[in-house]
């Protein structure tokens, strides 16, 4: 059902571009393709679930609903993996889910200005305090990614904020510092003060990977929004920088300190199912039919490989893998 309403908004988003927008049309035309059809697996390990080998994806994510879904997933992954190997590595810190609001208002440019204006101000804050020349509890945050979300409300006023996971000392009390942050988040923004700070429990990956997921979807609410005002949303945000990473975070990568606490599923012994889903439009709407193929042991390079057709025919021939 996702899925199905995802492409349904992209035609009517599309349609609307073509009339409005100046939007190159190989872009628009694209857009209205994307994911017409995917290959992939379907995993016996419901923890893995089904996993995207190809498609042809536009890679338009601040327009496109189906890219935005997609990329927020990965990026969700990406992070909960790096959080996840960081909190294993300095046991003596937690995640934190963050958010920062700002007051409603009607024009967008002017909202999503105020609130990245501010961010940057209350990082340059934390800065300040680590460089010594002055103090706050942010000082002692190790790292951190932030993402601006943007939603138009029943009042028809648009609401940019946003969501944040930020890795804190064990001892920092989290009220204290939520009521430090919204004093701060306050003088520096004039007329908004919302904030709002709890800990990830780290009880289960679960947890952890929706708060993530939470963190990293994707920045426009299409739910929330009509293909005019996403449009208008785009067009305020766009060449802009949405996530903004600090600390730790910023250029992290899974190095040799971190990777063996990496918690990276092994699917070379996982079994799977290949499957192609392709997307057939109607007057009803979008409807997908969906074929399977080869049960396979686990996903290898090879095989991998071959689900991207990355295997050569000369590869085929000397028997390296048969397809």
């Amino acid at each position: 059902d996702g899925l199905a309403y995802r492409y349904d908004y992209t035609y009517e988003l599309v349609k609307y571009l073509r009339e409005k927008s100046d939007i190159d049309s190989d872009v628009l035309r694209r857009i209205s393709e994307c994911y017409n059809w995917a290959r992939g697996g379907a995993f016996e390990d419901l923890a893995v679930g089904t996993r995207i080998f190809r498609s042809n994806s536009c890679k338009q994510h601040r327009l496109c609903a189906n890219c935005a879904h997609i990329r927020a997933k990965k990026n969700a992954m990406l992070l909960s993996e790096s959080v996840f190997a960081l909190v294993m590595y300095y046991p003596s810190y937690r995640p934190v889910f963050t958010t920062i609001t700002v007051k409603n208002g009607p024009d967008i440019e002017e909202r999503f200005r105020h609130v990245m204006n501010g961010f940057k101000r209350l990082q340059k804050k934390r800065k300040n305090a680590r460089e010594g020349k002055s103090s706050c509890l942010r000082q002692y945050v190790l790292g951190g990614l932030f993402s601006c979300e943007i939603k138009f409300t029943d009042k028809r006023m648009w609401h940019p904020h946003l969501h944040g996971l930020e890795i804190m000392p064990k001892w920092l009390d989290l009220r204290e510092y939520d009521t430090e942050l919204e004093n701060d988040w306050l003088e520096i923004t004039k007329d908004s003060f919302v904030t709002r700070v709890k800990e990830i429990k780290m009880s289960s990956p679960e947890e952890l990977i929706r708060s993530c997921m939470e963190i990293c979807k994707y920045s426009m609410k299409q739910a929330s929004m009509t293909p005019a005002l996403q449009y208008q949303a785009y067009m305020a945000t766009q060449n802009k920088q949405l996530v903004r990473r600090f600390g730790v975070l910023r250029g992290f990568s899974m190095d040799e300190r971190y990777e063996k606490y990496s918690p990276k599923m092994d699917l070379s012994e996982s079994p799977f199912t290949e499957f192609l889903m392709k997307r057939r439009s109607g007057i009803s709407g979008s409807s997908f039919k969906v074929t399977t193929g080869k049960k396979w042991s686990g996903l290898t390079k090879d095989v991998i490989r071959l689900m991207q057709d990355e295997i050569t025919e000369e590869e085929k021939e000397k028997g390296l893998i048969s397809d």
